[in-house]
């Protein structure tokens, strides 16, 4: 597959695929909707999530910013469903450092 297609995903990866794809690989900018209801919109290289996306969970939590390797990795803001969010630095989908604000406004440094 090459350039621009749609592809639905069967097994354990379930979902449908819109965007670009190179050598038969997610490749460029493309959707993954998740049978269970997640979403990604964003950069993909070589099959893997890697440059500027942005993750929407089924349970309506949101993350936007860097992934590396189908990882969070890098800057980013991760929005709970309840109105609060984490604004820092992530590595391998682990929080490194950063700033957490709640639903009232309270700011918690390095917190989480």
């Amino acid at each position: 597959m090459e350039g621009y297609g749609t592809w639905n995903l069967s097994g354990s990866h379930s979902g449908k695929y819109s965007g670009q794809f190179r050598q038969n690989m997610f490749h460029g900018y493309g959707t993954f909707i998740r049978a269970d209801g997640g979403k990604y919109f964003g950069q993909w290289v070589d099959d893997k999530k890697t440059g500027k996306g942005t993750y929407i969970f089924a349970n309506g939590n949101k993350y936007v910013g860097d992934f590396k390797d189908s990882n969070v990795h890098g800057e980013g803001i991760y929005s709970y469903a309840d109105g609060g969010k984490y604004e820092g630095k992530w590595a391998w989908d682990e929080i490194v450092n950063g700033t957490y604000t709640s639903v009232k406004g309270v700011k918690l440094k390095d917190a989480m």
